[in-house]
C-alpha cells in the first residue's frame, strides 16, 4: 500500500481545554446551588423541578459566550471571515442545542433504562435485569457519578433525599460538552479533508442545526454524542498518536460495541500500533466492567438482552435487517393478521441481508485501500461507520448521527455530485421521524446515496477507481 502524505492540521484557535472544562464545570455547579438556596430573586414558573434546568440554560449560555469572547480576543488581527465564521458556527449550534436540552428536561424512557441499571449496580445487583442493552461500563459510570455527587454534594451545602435527579442533570449538561467536542472534531475533519474555514463553518452550521438524528439523540438522552466524540477523536489522532487513538476506540466500544467497525480500515491500512492499543484498552476496561474480575459474565450479558429488542418490526428502524423483515412480512400486514408468520425464517433472511451489506462495504473499503490517498483513512473510517448503520440489528433514527463523518467525506470529494449529495443530506438529516411503511426508510436511502455520491465522483473524474484495480 502506498504511503500516505500527512494532511495539514487545521489548528482551530479555541481557548485552552482546561479553561473550557473549567467554565463548563462552573456553569454546571451554579444552578443547583442557586436552586438549593433560592431567594426572592428566582421564580419557578414551571415548577421547582424544572428550575435547575432553566438556570443551567442561562449558565451554559454565559459560559459559551464567555469562551467565544476569549477566543475572539486571542484571534489574530485583522479578524476576517476565516476567524469569524468558526466563532459563528460554535455560537449558533451550541446556543441552539442548549435551548433544546433545557426544553427536553424530562427523563426519557431510555434514560429510565440506564437509571435502573445504574441503581442496580450501585446496590450490588444485575444491571441487565430490565431494559438495559449496552455493555455494563456506561451504567457503572452513572453509578460512580451518583456516588461522587452524594459524597461531595453535602459538603457544598446541598441536602437532597436522592441524588439520581442530579445525575440526570449532570448528564444533560454533559451533552453540551459532548456536542462541543463533536462539533470541534467535525470542523477539524472538514479542514483536514480540504474545506476552507468559511464553507466548513456554514456547512456544518446547517448540518448540525437541521439534524433530526441529533435532535432525537438529545430527546432520548442517548450517549451517541459521547460515542461519536470518541470515534472522531480516534480518527483525528490515528496518524499522530496511534496509541491514544486505539485507547479512545476501546473506550467507545465499552459504551457501545459497534464502534469496533473501525478496526477493519485499521487492519486494511496496517495500523498495527493503534489496533494493539485498542486491544489493550478493551482488556483494561474489562476489569471495572466485570467488577474487577468478580463478575466476568457481565461483559457478554448485554447480548441476550439486546436480542430481545432486535425484532425489526418498527418502520422507523432504518437498518437492512429491519427493512428486509418488514418487506417480507408485508403480506401478513396487508391482511391485518400475523398468524402463521414464520418469524424465525424472516429473522434469518434479515441477518443474511445485513451481513451481505456489511461484506460488500468491507470489500469496497479493502479494494480502495489498495490505492490509498492522503485522506483515505478518514474516508474508510466514515464508510466503516456506515457499515454499522447498514448491518446493526437495530438502527433507530438517533443512530444516524454516526453518518456525519460520511456526509463530510462525500461533500469534500473533488467536484462533488450535489445532485446526489443534497437529496442524501435531506433524507438522512433533514426529515422528521415517522412510522410509515416504505416512506420511513428515507434515512437508509439517504445513506446509500451518500455512498453513491463518492462512487459517482470517482467514476466521473476520468481517473481509474481504486475498486477497479486488479
Amino acid at each position: 500500500m502506498p504511503a500516505e502524505s500527512p494532511p495539514s492540521d487545521p489548528g482551530l484557535p479555541l481557548a485552552p481545554m482546561a479553561w473550557s472544562l473549567g467554565a463548563w464545570a462552573l456553569a454546571m455547579l451554579i444552578p443547583p446551588l442557586a436552586w438549593q438556596h433560592r431567594g426572592w430573586w428566582l421564580n419557578d414558573t414551571y415548577g421547582q423541578d424544572y428550575l435547575p434546568f432553566e438556570l443551567m440554560g442561562i449558565s451554559l449560555s454565559v459560559a459559551v459566550l464567555g469562551l467565544l469572547l476569549a477566543w475572539w480576543r486571542r484571534a489574530a488581527s485583522p479578524r476576517g471571515p476565516e476567524a469569524l465564521a468558526p466563532m459563528f458556527l460554535f455560537m449558533v449550534v451550541l446556543l441552539h442545542y442548549v435551548q433544546i436540552i433545557t426544553e427536553y428536561s424530562q427523563p426519557s424512557w431510555d434514560w429510565k433504562c440506564y437509571l435502573k441499571a445504574a441503581m442496580a449496580w450501585s446496590q450490588g445487583g444485575d444491571p441487565f435485569g430490565g431494559c438495559y442493552i449496552y455493555p455494563p461500563l456506561f451504567a457503572q459510570v452513572l453509578a460512580g457519578i451518583h456516588q461522587m455527587l452524594s459524597s461531595v454534594g453535602p459538603r457544598c451545602g446541598m441536602e437532597l433525599p436522592t441524588w439520581w435527579g442530579v445525575v440526570f442533570y449532570t448528564f444533560q449538561g454533559a451533552q453540551v460538552l459532548f456536542l462541543a467536542a463533536v462539533l470541534l472534531l467535525s470542523y477539524r475533519l472538514a479542514m483536514r479533508l480540504g474545506m476552507a474555514a468559511v464553507p466548513a463553518s456554514f456547512g456544518l452550521g446547517a448540518l448540525f442545526t437541521l439534524n433530526n438524528p441529533l435532535l432525537r439523540t438529545l430527546r432520548h438522552d442517548q450517549p451517541n454524542l459521547l460515542v461519536l466524540a470518541l470515534v472522531l477523536a480516534s480518527m483525528d489522532l490515528l496518524r499522530r498518536r496511534p496509541a491514544a487513538a486505539g485507547l479512545l476506540l476501546a473506550l467507545a466500544a465499552h459504551m457501545k460495541v459497534l464502534p469496533l467497525v473501525l478496526l477493519w480500515p485499521w487492519l486494511v491500512g496496517r495500523r498495527w500500533r493503534a489496533m494493539s492499543y485498542c486491544g489493550l484498552g478493551l482488556l483494561l476496561l474489562a476489569l471495572p466492567a466485570s467488577d474487577w474480575g468478580r463478575q466476568p459474565e457481565l461483559l457478554l450479558a448485554w447480548i441476550p438482552a439486546a436480542n430481545l429488542v432486535a425484532f425489526g418490526e418498527y418502520f422507523r428502524d432504518n437498518g437492512v435487517f429491519a427493512v428486509t423483515m418488514n418487506l417480507l412480512r408485508a403480506p401478513w400486514l396487508l391482511v391485518g393478521s400475523e398468524a402463521g408468520l414464520p418469524l424465525d425464517t424472516l429473522k434469518l433472511c434479515g441477518r443474511v441481508m445485513a451481513l451481505l451489506a456489511a461484506f460488500l462495504l468491507m470489500w469496497r473499503i479493502f479494494r480502495r485501500g489498495l490505492r490509498a490517498g492522503p485522506d483515505w483513512m478518514d474516508g474508510a473510517s466514515a464508510e466503516a461507520l456506515a457499515m454499522w448503520l447498514l448491518a446493526a440489528p437495530v438502527v433507530w433514527e438517533h443512530h444516524y448521527v454516526m453518518a456525519l463523518p460520511l456526509a463530510l467525506w462525500a461533500a469534500t470529494r473533488p467536484a462533488p455530485r450535489w445532485g446526489i449529495l443534497l437529496p442524501a443530506l435531506v433524507l438522512v438529516f433533514g426529515l422528521p421521524t415517522f412510522d410509515v411503511f416504505i416512506l420511513s426508510w428515507h434515512r437508509l436511502l439517504g445513506l446509500l446515496l451518500l455512498l453513491l455520491a463518492d462512487s459517482a465522483v470517482l467514476a466521473g473524474s476520468g481517473a481509474r477507481r481504486p475498486d477497479q484495480l486488479t
